[in-house]
């Protein structure tokens, strides 16, 4: 079993101004923070975290994307979780099926673009991560920095 696994999406510290109305949105994220991965059974593990998005209403009624980068991996496709040389392989997803990567809509991923709560002044985008199946990793903490940009 692995210590830990964690993933950090890295957000700019503080509010954002969304370009053009002078209004500003702060961006929130919980760490997707994975069970121990069992190497020796090859299961794959899951988690789901969150990206809060707080905007006055006139900003709001604007529609935000919320788009991701790959990662240290540099694709959509299979992102790597890493703990010194070792590697990871998982991935993010819009939903829980875990069929629909989520990224910048690009290399087959897409944006987020649906809100698990949705009101006024605020959006949670929900956030399906799911370390694959079937690698025989050693022991340790594996981390990913990712990129979070919203767009209205």
């Amino acid at each position: 079993m692995l210590g830990f696994t964690s993933l950090c999406l890295a957000a700019p510290a503080g509010a954002g101004t969304s370009e053009g109305s002078g209004a500003s949105c702060h961006l929130s994220v919980s760490a997707l923070v994975f069970p121990p991965y069992d190497r020796i059974m090859h299961r794959g593990s899951s988690a789901i975290g969150t990206i809060q998005l707080d905007c006055p209403p006139d900003v709001r009624s604007l529609n935000p994307r919320i788009l991701l980068s790959t990662g240290q991996s540099g694709r959509f496709s299979e992102r790597r979780m890493t703990s010194g040389r070792d590697s990871l392989r998982y991935n993010l997803f819009v939903e829980p099926s875990h069929r629909r990567v989520i990224g910048d809509g690009t290399g087959g991923s897409e944006a987020m673009t649906i809100a698990s709560i949705h009101t006024a002044s605020r959006a949670v985008f929900t956030v399906y991560g799911m370390i694959l199946p079937g690698q025989a990793v050693t022991p340790g903490r594996y981390s990913d920095d990712l990129t979070i940009q919203m767009e209205f």
